[in-house]
């Protein structure tokens, strides 16, 4: 059995970090506060790595339902087979 560390994600991303993590805005993410959950740790907020995860996700689901397709995982894709060009 392979028993290699796998990399840590964080819990909660400060601003920053958490536009870099979902590729949102810092504007949009302010917009949607409604939207995530914030925890307060001193003085910095921090947004949640949940609360990104099912933002992305709602996102994602409204999109494919209105293109017509049904909603998939971004992390479950898998590499195609062929290993070159259709």
């Amino acid at each position: 059995m392979n028993y290699a560390p796998k990399s840590i994600e964080p819990a909660a991303f400060p601003i920053n970090a958490a536009t870099v993590y979902s590729g949102f805005t810092r504007t949009y993410l302010y917009e949607n506060r409604h939207r995530l959950d914030w925890i307060k740790a001193g003085r910095r907020s921090l947004i949640t790595r949940a609360s990104l995860d099912r933002l992305l996700l709602e996102l994602l689901e409204k999109t494919n339902a209105t293109a017509g397709t049904p909603p998939t995982r971004c992390d479950q894709s898998k590499p195609s087979s062929s290993g070159g060009a259709p």
